[in-house]
């Protein structure tokens, strides 16, 4: 203990010279302090588990229920899969800046102030494209108003070269409500049947992920629609988009750069105008936005998140590469199990074996999770809530390769530690990774558990 303790001059200094500019944390350390990014406990919740579940879920379901050859080219479907795994999520687009403005002040003006709140208007976009590149329709929500005389939605979205199929909805919030995804249903069954050559030929089916938003999943006419069109909607789990979801990777941060620099302009345009932004105003940005879009942005975002086909890895590979992901997760208490088993999620286990079996005959008996199948899961015959149609998905395909599942109900201790002890996918995985505090013996100077050689090669570092 120093005494007097230092100034936080003198610590930031030691900061500096002998901590960040040591040798040896060179490879460990940026040399700069880095400004940590807001976060919640459910967003840092990436764990193995929760990764093998997705990861085998997608692939899996698309690659399972399509066979055969296209009809257009004569390939086997597996090298045209790309096109038919589309991607979407939506985007909020403010007129109000955020962030803070640092200027050269007055002594006697004691509060600094910049116009930023004139106008307060938002509005909902959903982006949708596919792994090839394809750019598909742009929905916007927006708030219920008067429409200007003159103003035609269809032309507007056409003059600016939106792809075909694009709307704009009126709802009361200019939030993405199931109202409003209902309204947009038709047009964009309609779209995605269209958005490449490939799904235009073809009667194969489709995988759409919708992003975080529910509203596909509350709404029977909208999986109805689904249905009849081939189009299997899939959710990767709760507060997990930033590691698999397409969007949220490269297009998201293209569509934020090009809209911050539309919205600088209209904002220096208001003190020469007079105008305040209004809610087509921010279409417009959007629309811009979507030029600024290109092909190889969807494609480098699909591989990042491990949904491209064609350069797909394997699931340790996959590990390894979010394994800063898996490091804030590791907080988590997880099982590792080579039983599948014991990998789904906790409400299977309370479900009881005749349970099990009567579901697991309804879905087989419908052709699997149709509009008719899902109205009797949420019945009260079956009591599946809505928001567990995604994970039962799972359990079903699970359930295929071991029917065994079907007469198990909640697994024991000793079941549970006998599974711990056997090597699996998620176990091998796991074994490879490396803990978020490995590092800190190096800025130790007596770390435990190093001894002998080691510990004379570790004094010399540090």
């Amino acid at each position: 203990m120093i005494v007097p303790p230092p100034a936080r001059k003198q610590c930031s200094r030691i900061l500096i010279r002998h901590i960040l500019n040591h040798p040896g944390s060179n490879e460990l350390l940026k040399k700069k302090l880095a400004v940590a990014q807001g976060t919640t406990t459910k967003f840092t919740a990436i764990t193995f588990e929760q990764q093998w579940r997705w990861q085998t879920a997608v692939y899996n379901q698309l690659r399972t229920r399509n066979t055969g050859r296209c009809k257009l080219i004569g390939k086997s479907f597996g090298k045209v899969m790309g096109h038919f795994i589309i991607g979407g999520d939506e985007a909020c687009f403010m007129a109000n800046a955020h962030g803070g403005v640092r200027s050269i002040a007055s002594k006697e003006v004691k509060r600094q102030e910049k116009n930023f709140d004139d106008s307060r208007c938002s509005i909902t976009a959903y982006r949708i494209g596919t792994f090839m590149g394809d750019q598909g329709p742009t929905d916007f929500s927006i708030k219920e108003e008067k429409i200007k005389r003159g103003l035609n939605k269809e032309e507007l979205l056409t003059k600016f070269g939106v792809a075909s199929g694009s709307s704009v909805i009126m709802t009361e919030t200019a939030f993405m409500t199931t109202e409003a995804w209902e309204k947009m249903t038709p047009s964009l069954m309609r779209s995605y049947r269209n958005i490449n050559k490939y799904v235009v030929q073809t009667h194969s089916g489709g995988t759409e992920d919708p992003g975080w938003f529910w509203s596909p999943f509350f709404s029977h006419y909208a999986m109805n629609e689904h249905q009849k069109k081939k189009i299997m909607s899939l959710k990767e789990e709760g507060n997990s988009s930033h590691v698999n979801q397409a969007y949220d990777k490269e297009v998201a941060r293209n569509d934020n750069a090009h809209a911050a620099q539309s919205l600088a302009f209209l904002r220096k345009s208001r003190y020469a105008t007079g105008h305040i932004t209004n809610q087509w105003d921010l279409v417009l940005v959007v629309l811009g936005a979507l030029r600024g879009s290109s092909r190889k942005g969807w494609v480098r975002s699909f591989t990042s998140c491990n949904l491209n086909p064609q350069k797909r890895i394997s699931f340790g590979e996959w590990c390894e590469k979010i394994k800063s992901f898996l490091q804030k997760g590791d907080t988590f208490g997880t099982e590792t199990a080579a039983d599948k088993y014991l990998l789904l999620p906790g409400f299977r286990y309370g479900t009881t074996p005749e349970d099990k079996k009567k579901i697991f005959d309804l879905i087989k008996f419908e052709g699997g999770f149709t509009v008719n199948c899902v109205q009797k899961l949420n019945s009260d015959e079956y009591s599946i809530r809505l928001v567990d149609i995604y994970h039962l998905r799972v359990c079903y395909e699970v359930a295929k390769q071991n029917l065994e599942h079907l007469d198990r109900g909640v697994p024991k201790d000793d079941e549970i530690e006998n599974e711990i002890a056997d090597a699996t996918e998620i176990k091998a995985a796991k074994e490879k990774a490396t803990k978020i505090n490995d590092v800190l013996p190096s800025f130790m100077l007596k770390p435990d558990g190093i001894k002998g050689e080691a510990f004379f090669d570790h004094m010399i570092r540090f």
